[in-house]
């Protein structure tokens, strides 16, 4: 008995040490992500085994770190890196689609080079042997000494008399002559293959096998060529999806494996349905497979939106996009419920679920696309721009990726969806325009818009609406034609004839001019009739808003956004 239990516990141990060792690493990324560049740097040099600690991380987590830290300040954490890691990191800095650039080839080599020169000597005459051969039948030029000859060009160097070489970039000159120094040194038979072969290296036909060689590499972290990475965004329904079957990741848990890769998961930061979901999990082996797919799912976003990292900002935008159309597709999902969140997670992937979130911002664009097609406001050849802050959503929407317009004073002013909160917003926004819409064109067939007002650079919607009715008001020919200076005077003088004084509120009117627009809406649905309520509202309140502090003397025809004047003095000709 005794025995049988004492086998039990060898048999569990490794994946109890596995799992606390990989809490041990979260703990410290988590840690580590709340750090600046040097302070990155120096948290990992203190730590006691700080090699084995970055060798053990998922090379996306290496890379991770390097892009936070900064190329230039992470000479250290290179030098503690592995080969394999170098690798992936050239693999991903180093190519512009299916083209080596050689600019960013020479900067990261360089600073291999300079973090651990013997290492980076021993890659390129063993593994980076064709990237040996192309890098540099691409930076210098080579000739070979016959044993009579007499070499007078002292533009060339050499270290044996025999292969004589020059950079074809004065600028790299040295750097270039210290690493052929050395791969001299390493192996003087290898260095005069590559001597010998840089002449006569076929470019074309190299650059192809090491791109393929390096598309093997990075599938494996999700990272697939643009023609298949972009089936991500294949759209997906949640009928489709009970059809569809999942191939869940299954990670083994062994002493002997890495860590699974966390530093992207933890760039995502905000309290959403899914990041709550994954907090209060506690199944290891879920959790694990979460961290994967998350990563592999961030990796062939990458890859699909062709995306240039520059620096670790650009990895957490891809994390927080990859966040949340996972949380939006889940939302749809499970209608909010922690227990069927869960199920999902369970038993379909990440990328599954992300493509259910970007079908919901798919199916908003195209339903765009199918109002855009009748709109009255196209048919007048009028842009986005009419409907003042609502065309930036309209703009987002209609993007081959659609976006969230969050507001032309947002830095950015457009970012991906982050869960159906987003989504819900930009479809009511739509609804209200195309109720909006509906209602114009009823008016205008009696009331035409004349093609000279809609030139004011402030003209949007809003001023049709509020003319219309302070025509009516003022009892003057109804209609959406500018009004004079002295018509704007009075409209306010009436609507704020019980103020005493600044913020003029005139809540008062604000029943009076909802009842009085929705009386032009004839043949309205149900749903159509309460988007344009919600409009209406809205642009009530704005119009309060805009107004609140301005004097009725101070009222100016040039800056009036919210009434069309006439004559225009932004649009009357010189």
């Amino acid at each position: 008995m005794e025995e049988r239990d004492r086998s039990s516990i060898l048999k569990t141990s490794p994946t109890r040490e596995a799992e606390t060792e990989r809490a041990g690493i979260r703990h410290l990324m988590k840690g580590l992500l709340s750090l600046q560049g040097s302070e990155m740097v120096n948290r990992i040099l203190d730590l006691e085994r700080a090699d084995e600690f970055v060798r053990a991380l998922p090379h996306i987590d290496v890379y991770w770190l390097v892009k936070k830290i900064g190329g230039d300040d992470a000479l250290p954490l290179l030098r503690l890196a592995s080969v394999e890691q170098w690798q992936f990191l050239l693999d991903l800095e180093t190519w512009n689609r299916d083209r080596l650039d050689m600019e960013q080839a020479t900067s990261w080599l360089g600073r291999l080079f300079h973090a651990d020169p013997e290492r980076v000597v021993k890659w390129l005459l063993g593994e980076g042997e064709l990237f040996t051969y192309f890098y540099f039948s691409n930076k210098i030029e080579v000739r070979v000494k016959d044993k009579d000859d007499f070499f007078e060009d002292t533009s060339f160097t050499t270290f044996d008399d025999v292969y004589y070489f020059r950079a074809l970039n004065e600028e790299e000159r040295d750097f270039l002559g210290e690493v052929l120094s050395l791969l001299a040194e390493e192996d003087y038979l290898r260095y005069q293959a590559v001597m010998q072969g840089v002449a006569g290296t076929l470019r074309d036909e190299l650059e192809e096998e090491i791109y393929r060689l390096r598309n093997v590499r990075i599938a494996e972290d999700g990272f697939l060529p643009y023609e298949e990475a972009v089936s991500l965004y294949a759209h997906l329904g949640p009928d489709a999806l009970k059809a569809e079957k999942a191939s869940l990741v299954r990670p083994e848990t062994s002493s002997n494996l890495p860590a699974v890769p966390l530093a992207l998961i933890l760039q995502v930061g905000e309290k959403t349905l899914f990041m709550e979901a994954l907090e209060q999990e506690s199944d290891p082996v879920l959790l694990d497979r979460m961290r994967v797919e998350f990563a592999g799912l961030c990796n062939q976003i990458i890859s699909a939106d062709r995306v240039r990292v520059g620096d670790a900002e650009d990895l957490a935008v891809v994390c927080r996009k990859a966040a949340g159309y996972i949380n939006a597709g889940l939302e749809k999902l499970s209608g909010g419920s922690p227990g069927s969140c869960r199920k999902y997670l369970k038993e379909k992937t990440l990328q599954q679920i992300f493509r259910i979130g970007f079908s919901l911002a798919l199916e908003l664009k195209w339903e765009a696309e199918r109002w855009l097609k009748e709109a009255w406001f196209v048919r007048k050849d009028l842009k986005p721009a009419f409907w003042g802050d609502w065309g930036g959503i309209l703009v987002g929407i209609l993007q081959k990726r659609p976006l969230f317009y969050r507001g032309s004073s947002s830095e950015p002013p457009y970012s991906d969806f982050k869960g159906s909160a987003d989504l819900d917003t930009c479809r009511e926004i739509l609804r209200q325009m195309k109720a909006v819409d509906h209602l114009l064109e009823g008016i205008s067939l009696e009331h035409p818009v004349e093609r000279a007002w809609t030139k004011d650079p402030l003209f949007t919607f809003h001023a049709l609406i509020l003319n219309f009715w302070a025509r009516r008001m003022l009892a003057i020919q109804p209609g959406f034609a500018p009004l004079s200076l002295r018509d704007v005077t009075s409209f306010f003088r009436l609507l704020r004839s019980d103020a005493e004084g600044p913020p003029y509120g005139m809540e008062d009117f604000k029943g009076i001019f909802v009842k009085d627009i929705t009386a032009q809406a004839q043949n309205f649905d149900p749903d159509t009739m309460k988007a344009l309520l919600q409009a209406l509202f809205l642009v009530w309140d704005n119009f309060m808003q805009e107004y609140a502090w301005v004097a009725t003397g101070d009222l100016d025809g040039r800056f009036l956004k919210f009434i069309l004047t006439s004559p225009s003095p932004r649009t009357a000709p010189r």
